[in-house]
């Protein structure tokens, strides 16, 4: 099942959640790593309006939630979330 079928049937989802999108951002390549792994498996498993929710949270979480120029500066993106942004939604289907 791994660690995102653990998160997903757990009693406290949204702890456990929360406590991945912190890895995220990470100062350790390794967790950073390890936690965009997780959470694109957490999303691929999750659907409709879960998966939308818990994939707003990501954004969040990288700092991209508001690209549209209303609230985050495009010059403050970092290569690494827009790369972990890309990799997470890659395999996502609407």
């Amino acid at each position: 099942m791994g660690f995102a079928g653990n998160i997903l049937i757990s009693n406290n989802f949204s702890t456990h959640f929360d406590s991945l999108l912190e890895k995220l951002g990470d100062t350790d390549t390794h967790v950073r790593l390890f936690g965009s792994l997780i959470t694109r498996a957490l999303l691929c498993c999750l659907s409709g309006r879960n998966q939308t929710d818990a994939a707003y949270k990501v954004l969040q979480a990288l700092n991209l939630a508001q690209v549209d120029g209303q609230g985050t500066d495009l010059d403050d993106l970092t290569s690494v979330n827009l790369f972990q942004f890309g990799f997470l939604v890659s395999d996502l289907h609407a």
